[in-house]
């Protein structure tokens, strides 16, 4: 074992602790990206292919991976001196306000490493990890740096700590930095004279994505969540308003079933009435409503422009994506 590539649970891209499924599913998703059959260009395709087989040959039989994990342990991998591993952690803004959104950057160069990203309390995660690639010059060295990242949402006001993540490098953990973040109030969208409390409103976004311009490219599809600040007393009416829809909905499916008259007649006739005395409650109250303005927050039209689409699936219609989420929203 003379080598990174030599190592096993490195070309199976897997921890050392991995579980049986971990390694026969990390197989199965290499041996088909680096099939010689889908890789007819590429000279050493079967040989990359045969050192995947070979490792899953030995890691997914139990005595056989006992045998190598002794070896392994007895082989200590002294990296070059010319390089030292590294990981850091990045965020483009400090002070923001509660729901509003911060990219944070996991950065770390080395090969053969596992990452470990903490939890991050008093934020929900948005979006993520987005994956990229940058060639960095490291104490003078042109290294491969891997870029994972967040998009996070804070759910509370005050400061916020996130924990340094680590990578580990041949069994030596290289920690981040810490992170702090400063989250101020914020005012509801649905009603600007009301803060923001815990209960804010989801969109949720979709948009596919190709993972590179090589033969091993393959499309993705990102989801998002866009969070948008709502006060507790919004948040209440948008619940009564989605349970006077569903009740009147369900009163006039019930009375054009008793009375034999078409079904959906009776379905519609019951949401209308219901949206009709919504409306009447949210102007009376000075509240917007989720139907509609939801669809046109400046976060959620921001991704609408960059190719997002609404929903949690591609569509191959726009227009019939948002169809089909106001037609969710609808008792919303």
């Amino acid at each position: 074992m003379s080598s990174t590539e030599s190592d096993f649970y490195t070309l199976l891209e897997v921890d050392s602790e991995a579980s049986k499924a971990q390694i026969k599913k990390a197989f199965h998703r290499l041996a088909f990206l680096h099939h010689p059959d889908r890789n007819a260009n590429d000279p050493e395709a079967n040989e990359r292919f045969r050192k995947i087989n070979e490792a899953y040959q030995v890691l997914a039989d139990v005595s056989k991976r006992n045998r190598y994990d002794q070896q392994r342990e007895n082989f200590f991998y002294i990296p070059s001196q010319e390089f030292v591993p590294f990981i850091y952690s990045e965020i483009n803004k400090t002070t923001l306000k509660r729901n509003e959104e911060v990219e944070l950057t996991f950065a770390f160069g080395a090969e053969g490493r596992f990452f470990k990203k903490q939890e991050i309390p008093g934020c929900h995660i948005t979006s993520g990890p987005i994956v990229s690639h940058r060639i960095k010059v490291h104490q003078g060295i042109e290294v491969r740096e891997t870029l994972l990242t967040y998009t996070i949402c804070p759910l509370v006001i005050g400061e916020i700590f996130i924990s340094p993540a680590t990578i580990n490098y041949y069994r030596n953990n290289f920690s981040s930095n810490s992170l702090q973040l400063l989250v101020e109030e914020n005012n509801c969208f649905f009603k600007p004279s009301e803060r923001a409390g815990n209960n804010p409103a989801k969109v949720l976004l979709n948009c596919q994505r190709i993972t590179s311009n090589t033969i091993y490219r393959k499309t993705i599809v990102h989801q998002r969540t866009v969070l948008i600040p709502r006060s507790d007393l919004v948040a209440w009416y948008h619940k009564v308003g989605r349970t006077m829809k569903i009740s009147f909905a369900i009163c006039g499916f019930a009375w054009a079933l008793v009375h034999h008259q078409s079904l959906a007649l009776g379905f519609v006739s019951g949401s209308l009435f219901a949206g009709i005395n919504c409306s009447l409650m949210y102007r009376i109250m000075g509240i917007k409503s989720m139907f509609y303005y939801s669809t046109i927050n400046p976060v959620v039209q921001k991704y609408l422009s960059e190719g997002y689409a609404l929903g949690v699936s591609p569509s191959n219609s726009k227009k019939g994506n948002k169809i089909w989420y106001l037609f969710k929203n609808l008792f919303s």
